[in-house]
């Protein structure tokens, strides 16, 4: 520590000093000549502003320095002490050593002092409580819990990202490509919710082609009016559409199989329940506070997610596509460009068919057992002035101001299409299938 403080300028001691130094030296160097002195005035001055400037300013500042440490040591010393409270020396006690010869006498015998072996002492710490679940107890951490790569490397998850619909296959991808376990965790819920709506789009849209009714159904365009849609509204439509596979057919090759359940109740169905009660849990207050709890939820949740999307393998063959272009050829059939939107990869492939039906500029199709069926208004492509490009998108709710509220399969981004409303609260109205040629 210094004699002064820093800045200087801030120490009124500091202060002190130059002024006696300044005013000392003045005082002797300007004053009268002294005729019997052997010293020069300026050097009397120089003398005397040393002097002065010692004792009565440098002299003080050493003794506020010298107090400033005794105090420091003192405050060191009182937290070292509460820190690292002293233990009671245990008691001790001496026992004589004698030799194995009894006749030495006493001042032959040594003696050492024994202390007693250390008892445990009892821990005054409060006791942590067990996070996450109730049923979770503390317990050494398995290296599985934090271990991301069975879903990074899963075959499953691989085959569905290059075969499916993109709404699913770019959840999957994200989920594949997460680098921690919360970040798996939440992609996990992500994937659970596409698959549901891409499932359930493409149901939807060949319940409204073939005029099915379901309550269900009902249900689903009564929300779009008021609350929105939730993950459960698409579920439930799932749950009934077998019941109309026996009048109108399969939507598309193994839909009715894979929406079938099995004995004990497993199936595809299940399944979706069961990750959709997760995201419920999820969203209500439980998600994974750390890594290690995501890690252990995703172990229960992994076997139902990768039956999931196993079971949704049929997917694979309901192609979704996006018509570019459709113009009229001398061959008597519709000439159309399109974008086939399957696989992870948001460019994509471009393909060209024939077909016996027009097909809508601009609009979302999926391959079913008869021909092509418009998706709009469930799914559509519009453009996001927030990413600057098209994206694939979902009907979520009908606002009475600005149309039809549109949500991004990608990021969740709203886009407002007014063009859109009264397609989504009335069925449809011409043939919306066209056979490929």
């Amino acid at each position: 520590m210094r004699l002064f403080d820093a800045p200087p300028y801030t120490d009124w001691l500091a202060w002190w000093t130059a002024f006696w130094i300044i005013f000392s030296g003045l005082a002797v160097g300007l004053g009268p000549d002294n005729d019997t002195d052997s010293l020069p005035n300026w050097l009397d001055g120089l003398l005397a502003a040393a002097f002065f400037g010692a004792a009565l300013g440098l002299a003080p500042a050493w003794v506020r320095l010298r107090f400033r440490q005794f105090r420091v040591s003192r405050r060191r010393a009182d937290k070292r002490h509460t820190m690292h409270p002293t233990v009671p020396d245990r008691p001790e006690f001496s026992a004589p050593i004698t030799s194995a010869r009894h006749d030495q006498s006493p001042s032959t015998q040594a003696s050492f002092v024994v202390r007693e072996s250390p008892q445990p002492r009892k821990s005054s710490a409060v006791p942590v409580p067990a996070f996450g679940r109730e049923d979770e107890q503390f317990r050494p951490t398995p290296t599985d819990v934090l271990d991301v790569r069975p879903l990074a490397l899963s075959s499953v998850l691989t085959a569905a990202r290059n075969g499916y619909p993109f709404p699913a296959a770019r959840a999957i991808r994200r989920l594949q490509l997460a680098g921690d376990r919360i970040t798996q965790y939440e992609a996990a819920i992500e994937t659970g919710e596409a698959l549901t709506l891409t499932f359930a789009i493409t149901a939807v849209a060949w319940l409204r082609f073939v005029s099915a009714s379901t309550s269900a159904l009902a249900e689903l365009e009564r929300a779009f009016r008021q609350q929105g849609i939730s993950q459960g509204h698409w579920l439930a439509v799932l749950q009934q559409v077998n019941q109309q596979v026996k009048t109108h057919g399969q939507p598309f090759d193994g839909s009715a199989e894979a929406l079938r359940l099995a004995k004990g109740g497993s199936g595809l169905l299940h399944d979706l329940k069961l990750l959709l009660q997760e995201r419920n849990l999820s969203a209500h207050g439980g998600r994974p506070r750390n890594h290690i709890q995501a890690g252990s939820r995703l172990l229960d949740l992994t076997p139902s997610l990768e039956d999931a999307v196993t079971r949704a393998a049929p997917l694979a063959d309901a192609d979704w596509i996006f018509v570019e272009s459709s113009s009229f050829g001398r061959d008597g059939l519709f000439h159309i460009n399109a974008l086939k939107v399957m696989g992870d990869h948001p460019e994509f492939e471009r393909i060209e068919f024939r077909s016996s039906h027009p097909l809508v500029d601009r609009d979302l199709y999926f391959a079913s057992t008869s021909g092509y069926i418009n998706l709009t208004p469930y799914a559509v492509m519009r453009y996001c002035n927030r990413c600057k490009e098209s994206e694939l998108c979902y009907a979520d709710r009908v606002d009475e101001r600005k149309g039809v509220v549109l949500k991004s399969f990608a990021n969740g981004h709203e886009i407002f299409d007014p063009q859109l409303a009264a397609d989504l609260t009335s069925p449809f109205d011409g043939p919306g299938a066209a056979t490929t040629g």
